[in-house]
């Protein structure tokens, strides 16, 4: 399952390796950053099994400022996700031999280890070099301009039969 969700998060809304290499770091960077924050308000509130309306609080802060960023900035979004992974987390009674410290460690570096396998299988795989992607839309631009200027000639020479006004 490492590397699917990988690679699926890193081709979503994106059109070139670059853009695809860009999303990674900004997934990385919102992961840490997450991760970091969500671990310090844990600490902060305390124990989610103690008083849940804290967590729960800071749940629907980190979603609703999650859903906001989810168009604005990606990093941010991925940082408000893991705020927010990191507060379910804490609502779980599951822990790890070293406390929910190292789960959550194990799970920041299999999400980094996802996001580097799409980002191989990206530029490997996959890869969509960006003068592709700007001829293909300059030529579909250039088409449609010319079927417009057809169009208006047509219309400006006879009205009449373009299916213009009377």
């Amino acid at each position: 399952m490492i590397g699917v969700i990988g690679v699926v998060i890193i081709d979503a809304g994106v059109a070139t390796s670059h853009e695809q290499g860009r999303k990674l770091v900004k997934r990385g960077l919102g992961t840490v950053l997450g991760a970091v924050i969500g671990i310090a308000l844990h600490h902060l509130i305390g124990s989610a099994q103690a008083d849940p309306w804290a967590t729960l609080a800071v749940i629907v802060v980190a979603m609703s400022a999650g859903a906001y960023f989810i168009t604005v900035n990606y990093a941010a979004f991925v940082t408000c996700l893991v705020i927010t992974l990191v507060a379910l987390t804490a609502l779980t009674a599951l822990t790890a031999p070293g406390g929910l410290d190292i789960l959550l460690a194990y799970r920041l570096v299999e999400n980094l280890l996802e996001a580097a396998v799409g980002l191989l299988v990206a530029l490997l795989v996959l890869p969509v070099p960006t003068g592709a992607v700007i001829r293909t839309g300059l030529h579909g631009y250039l088409q449609a301009l010319s079927s417009f200027a057809a169009d208006l000639g047509t219309h400006l020479a006879d009205p009449i039969r373009a299916g213009g006004p009377i």
